[in-house]
């Protein structure tokens, strides 16, 4: 594989699937038709309103400790991205925000993880891991105090990371493996059945699990006051309060990408969606912060959907 310099990046076949399938999700053409994809979704349900997506690419990924409910220790990648999801009324004021852990695995059928190392160094983290006991997360894989990120005792329920995180799978090839390949999305979200299966239970579209997000809550976790919740001050110490600083590129492709500015439903029975003409900047701020604050680079790669109500 060619790398933006035009030097030869050396990675595995998979890997190079799973960077790359993550590179796409960033892109503008992806984020623009997400939102697209979503507002259409949304109408479908009688919800009238305007969706946008941007998103950060950072190189890395969030290093954890933690314990599993055998006392064993695993250290391993705590996830490839974080999704938010930021609902706001007709006034434009936030009234919820959700957030989710996203693994992303490339998989030759769109309903089976793989069984490689650090997928299951990965799994039990993400299905084992005690909660009573701290999680303890780094920048990189020095795992040295001056990375660290923080500690959390997450509580709630006891294991795992269910409540929080999902898996997304992505062909390895151009299509998945199936008996009828085309009618399944290429990125699909999903938990597994048992923690002794590779295989999700039911598996959902991106949009899809937006969309359940949105209407239901039964996916991700509510990002509320960090002071009285420790899974919100861990999502809030791994998106940081980036405002624009400029990165390169991934094989060319911008770090920060927007999808078009308004997307919007018409009527109950007919959805239709507006964009600006202008396109977006190629630095939009993830979070308001004051000016005066330093800017934190994020830990994690971002993407963010927000939904403004409009009735």
């Amino acid at each position: 594989m060619v790398g933006s310099d035009g030097g030869h990046v050396i990675l595995s076949v998979r890997e190079a699937n799973g960077r790359w399938g993550l590179s796409y999700l960033h892109s503008r053409y992806s984020l623009n038709g997400l939102a697209r994809a979503v507002a259409h979704k949304l109408g479908k349900s009688g919800k009238h309103c305007e969706v946008s997506v941007e998103s950060i690419w950072i190189d890395g990924t969030p290093q954890a400790k933690a314990q599993t409910s055998s006392g064993a220790i695993v250290n391993c990648e705590l996830a490839d991205l974080l999704f938010l999801l930021e609902e706001k009324d007709v006034s434009g004021m936030v009234q919820k925000e959700t957030a989710l852990l996203i693994q992303g695995k490339a998989t030759p059928k769109y309903n089976k993880l793989t069984s490689g190392s650090s997928t299951k160094k990965e799994r039990k983290l993400l299905e084992s891991m005690d909660r009573s006991m701290p999680l303890v997360l780094f920048k990189d894989t020095k795992s040295s105090s001056k990375s660290q990120i923080g500690s959390y005792i997450l509580g709630c329920i006891p294991l795992g990371l269910g409540d929080c995180s999902r898996y997304l799978l992505m062909p390895k090839s151009a299509a998945w493996f199936a008996p009828c390949y085309l009618s399944i999305a290429p990125f699909q979200v999903g938990w597994p059945s048992s923690i002794n299966s590779p295989y999700l239970k039911r598996p959902r579209s991106v949009v899809e699990a937006i969309q359940r997000m949105a209407l239901f809550g039964d996916i991700g976790k509510e990002v509320i006051d960090p002071s009285k919740c420790e899974w919100s001050r861990l999502v809030n110490d791994l998106r940081g309060n980036y405002a624009g600083i400029h990165m390169a590129g991934y094989g060319g492709q911008a770090r920060i990408n927007t999808s078009r500015e308004v997307i919007s439903f018409a009527s109950r029975l007919h959805t239709s969606y507006q964009s600006s003409r202008n396109r977006p900047p190629n630095h939009p701020p993830m979070t308001q912060r004051s000016d005066m604050e330093e800017n934190i680079v994020p830990s994690i790669s971002i993407v963010k959907v927000s939904i403004t109500y409009t009735d």
